[in-house]
């Protein structure tokens, strides 16, 4: 599951590559043809700062202008270090790949969508412009509102993107329950990934949170049992893992070993009960905690 707002406005292009075709249609009116998306992973060797930077980067495979690099970007808010970050991040996967690049915006915020829609122009006063970029923005002034069962069971990926784009809205509780009624008609896993980008994305949105909570919690539909089932399923795994770091540190404690700061974030943050087991067993010969994650 996705975990902040920010990660499930990009992420849902990880999860429906063919939603990068249509998302580009409802934008800009050209059918892209995309034959292939494959996700890119910034070397953080390379240019490390880029690393914390690029939200989604994808190889865009089209039928009918040739590969390109799209960047997905998710914005909650006006930041104006990405002005400078954006063009950066441009021209290095320029260089890198050979391919134009184009860059497109996701925001929940009318005032986001119109601070990312200004052009990034670099000049010195008097001669043309050395650098401009112009951003591609998807936000609730240009997204469509789908709130039509057949509209939306025809299109579930798009009708996902529309509702975290509209979570601010005042028409979101309409747009919420045809989302909701949507997601029965396609197959449960992929119901499952959607229902947790779309919980994720109304973090900031308390209204609408509220209304997805309350729908989840009476729904019927068959991806909702199966989620209840997989979250208990996680917690049971959650709670055993903690008490398996709490007799791990508990034994160290016993032999006399000190533990830093670092490996009891390790030992407490590791929810594989395997990997404690493990440790358990190494930690009978061990001297120094260093030794137990050797």
């Amino acid at each position: 599951m996705p975990t902040a707002p920010h990660d499930a406005l990009h992420h849902v292009f990880r999860d429906d590559p063919d939603l990068v075709n249509r998302t580009l249609y409802e934008l800009c009116g050209i059918d892209l043809q995309v034959a292939k998306v494959t996700e890119i992973n910034i070397d953080a060797t390379e240019l490390r700062p880029l690393e914390r930077r690029a939200d989604t980067v994808l190889r865009i495979e089209s039928a009918d202008r040739g590969p390109f690099v799209l960047i997905v970007e998710s914005q909650t808010r006006t930041d104006d270090d990405k002005l400078r970050a954006w063009p950066q991040l441009v021209t290095h996967l320029y260089a890198k790949h050979g391919l134009p690049v184009a860059l497109l915006v996701i925001t929940q915020s009318s005032a986001t969508e119109i601070w990312a829609r200004r052009p990034i122009v670099c000049r010195v006063p008097g001669l043309p412009p050395t650098f401009q970029l112009v951003t591609l923005v998807m936000g609730p002034t240009n997204t469509r509102r789908v709130t039509e069962l057949a509209e939306a069971a025809a299109d579930v990926g798009f009708t996902v993107l529309s509702a975290l784009v509209h979570g601010r809205s005042q028409d979101v509780d309409g747009i919420l329950r045809t989302l909701m009624d949507a997601l029965g008609t396609i197959d449960v896993s992929t119901a499952i990934a959607y229902a947790e980008h779309t919980e994720a994305a109304l973090q900031h949105t308390p209204a609408a949170l509220t209304l997805w909570k309350a729908l989840m919690r009476t729904s019927t539909q068959p991806f909702v049992s199966a989620l209840r089932a997989e979250s208990e399923a996680r917690g049971e795994a959650r709670g055993e893992a903690r008490g398996e770091a709490k007799m791990l540190l508990l034994a160290l404690k016993m032999k006399g070993v000190v533990v830093t700061e670092e490996a009891r974030a390790r030992i407490t943050g590791c929810t594989d009960t395997r990997q404690l087991e493990a440790w358990m067993l190494r930690c009978e010969g061990i001297a120094t905690v260093d030794e137990l994650f050797v």
